[in-house]
């Protein structure tokens, strides 16, 4: 039929370089990197000089409502992604039950 292919190997077992790796993660992107950085210097700033960042009055209410929106978008994605990956578990119980079942049903 042809020559022999080899397999590509998987190691999933190391899973630091899974997830600190610099090709293909979300955690090293420059979307998450640079605004975590700014968000992290300004919070440093605040809390070593806490009149530095004192909003006038009427910047305290954009502020607030921003704020509220953003926590909510936060709570939103983190429920959906905990409903994903439950369903995702749920799957995967019932494609190893069904598997089972098969299997002890073969003569």
């Amino acid at each position: 039929p042809g020559p022999a292919v080899a397999m590509i190997a998987y190691d999933n077992r190391t899973y630091l370089r899974i997830v600190f790796r610099f090709t293909g993660s979300l955690i090293w992107s420059k979307l998450v990197v640079l605004p975590t950085m700014v968000s992290c210097i300004i919070c440093v700033i605040v809390f070593q000089n806490p009149d530095a960042l004192r909003l006038s009055e009427h910047l305290e209410w954009p502020a607030w409502v921003y704020s509220t929106v953003l926590s909510f978008a936060i709570i939103f994605r983190t429920s959906l992604a905990n409903n994903r990956f439950f369903d995702g578990v749920t799957s995967s119980m019932k494609m190893i039950s069904l598997w089972r079942s098969a299997f002890i049903s073969l003569p």
